[in-house]
């Protein structure tokens, strides 16, 4: 009878617990995808507004940075919300790389908007239109440009699995993709300092992602 109550207890355990994880889980499904459609309604109603106010440098990166910041949700949702099986690990690593280009876009931007704010309280008209539309595209050319340099080093990651109800899904990249190799006699020395390389590239890949 004990042994009985104990595997009762057990079991019970087990099934809250599965209960509590997937509210959890649903709770999380429910906030992100909530708070992606209200921060997504006024990047895309201030982008089809015909008002002259809101056609200023100021507000044309505002909509740039919230737009860019939206897909960046999106990209996140893909890599880590959906079980991806081995076979479509390419899909966990396309869900990364929008993620990391619109963070790092989105950060950019928002530095130029600072930098927009500064020029025109420097004005002494207090005209917003002090950046010219060329000078706009080339400093959305540089944002682009920063935003992929950091996808460059997610191509040539590989992928770590594990086996959840018998079939295989992506984890997460697997840094072994970076072991390399030298022809040089100090061997050892040159695969530390390779290594210590990659650890550096790895944490930062980590740090854009979250």
């Amino acid at each position: 009878i004990r042994r009985f109550l104990v595997g009762v207890k057990v079991v019970r355990v087990h099934f809250v617990g599965s209960i509590a994880s997937r509210m959890g889980n649903l709770v999380e499904d429910v906030v992100d995808y909530s708070l992606l459609i209200a921060q997504s309604y006024l990047p895309i109603r201030l982008s089809f507004t015909r008002h002259a106010y809101f056609k200023n440098p100021f507000f044309y990166f505002f909509v740039l940075t919230g737009g860019i910041g939206c897909i960046s949700v999106v990209g996140f949702i893909i890599a880590e919300r959906f079980p991806i099986p081995k076979s479509s690990a390419s899909i966990f690593k396309l869900g990364f790389m929008i993620n990391i280009f619109e963070v790092t876009g989105s950060t950019i931007g928002k530095l130029l908007i600072a930098a927009h704010r500064y020029s025109a309280m420097r004005n002494m008209s207090k005209n917003e239109e002090v950046w010219s539309h060329r000078l706009m595209f080339f400093l959305v050319g540089i944002l682009g440009f920063l935003s992929i340099c950091p996808c460059v080093l997610v191509v040539f990651c590989g992928y770590s699995f594990h086996v959840k109800e018998n079939v295989t899904l992506v984890l997460y990249f697997d840094d072994a993709w970076a072991s390399v190799r030298f022809d040089s006699k100090d061997t050892k020395k040159n695969n530390h300092c390779a290594d210590r390389q990659i650890n550096f590239y790895s944490n930062i890949l980590r740090f854009c992602h979250r």
